[in-house]
Formats: structure tokens, C-alpha cells, sequence
């Protein structure tokens, strides 16, 4: 039992990372502020920024049984969501503070870094959030 919690807990950690990796790295509050989250775009914003194609490959690849690997997605695609929405309506306000072309490169690096583990490569986990909060850092500093 203790292995199967932890197989869907890491299999959360990973889907959950991939799904709201768009709200954290700024990409939801730029397309925010460029004016695309209205009702007609609905459809095609939860298709570019939440179920994108890594998602739905990440997904594929669980462990476990069916109930499993529903319950992970579940859990994740909710979660991501909420932090999603959270950042459409609040990251416009934050984004005044920031340099947004050091976010974008930072975000490009965070996003090449967690394809990378996808892949395979064993790299510490938590290197894609410290890329990102370097870049947050810099978008403060280079302002």
C-alpha cells in the first residue's frame, strides 16, 4: 500500500509540474495580458496551456493500475488548473513589476530542463523551480 501512495504521489509531482509549468513561468499571465482569456477561447487556451502534448504523453507513460493512473491525473489536472486560473487573474497586476524578456528566456530554460528529466536524464528535481525563481530574481533586478 505504502508503494502504491508513492507511486502515485511521484506520478502527481510529475503530471502536476508539466500541467502548471505554463502559470509559473509566466506564460499564463502574458497571454493574460494580451487579452486571450475570453469565453470563445476556452477550448483552445485549456489545449495549449494545460493539456498540452507532454502532458498527455506524461500521462500515458504511469505506473500502476487504471485507478491509479486516473486518480494521479485527476488530482494533478485539478490542481494545475487552479493554479492556472489563479495566474490568469492575478499574474497581469504581478507582470508590472518584472522584466518580461528575462522571464521568457528563464522559462525557455526551466522548460528545456524538465524535457530533459523526461527524457531521462537524472538531474536533481527541483533544478526547473530554482531556474525559474533565478529568473524571477532577474526580472526583479533587471527591471
Amino acid at each position: 500500500m505504502l508503494l502504491k501512495t508513492k507511486i502515485i504521489h511521484t506520478q502527481i509531482k510529475k503530471l502536476f509540474l508539466i500541467l502548471g509549468l505554463s502559470s509559473l513561468d509566466g506564460t499564463i499571465a502574458i497571454a493574460a495580458l494580451s487579452g486571450l482569456f475570453i469565453p470563445m477561447n476556452a477550448f483552445s487556451n485549456a489545449l495549449l496551456f494545460i493539456a498540452g502534448p507532454a502532458s498527455i504523453v506524461t500521462a500515458a507513460l504511469f505506473e500502476g493500475s487504471t485507478q491509479e493512473r486516473i486518480i494521479s491525473a485527476l488530482f494533478a489536472g485539478i490542481v494545475a488548473t487552479i493554479i492556472v486560473m489563479a495566474a490568469a487573474g492575478f499574474g497581469p497586476i504581478v507582470l508590472k513589476s518584472f522584466n518580461l524578456e528575462v522571464i521568457k528566456i528563464f522559462g525557455a530554460i526551466a522548460v528545456g530542463c524538465i524535457a530533459i528529466m523526461i527524457a531521462g536524464v537524472k538531474i536533481p528535481g527541483k533544478i526547473p523551480l530554482v531556474i525559474i525563481l533565478v529568473g524571477i530574481i532577474g526580472g526583479i533586478l533587471l527591471r
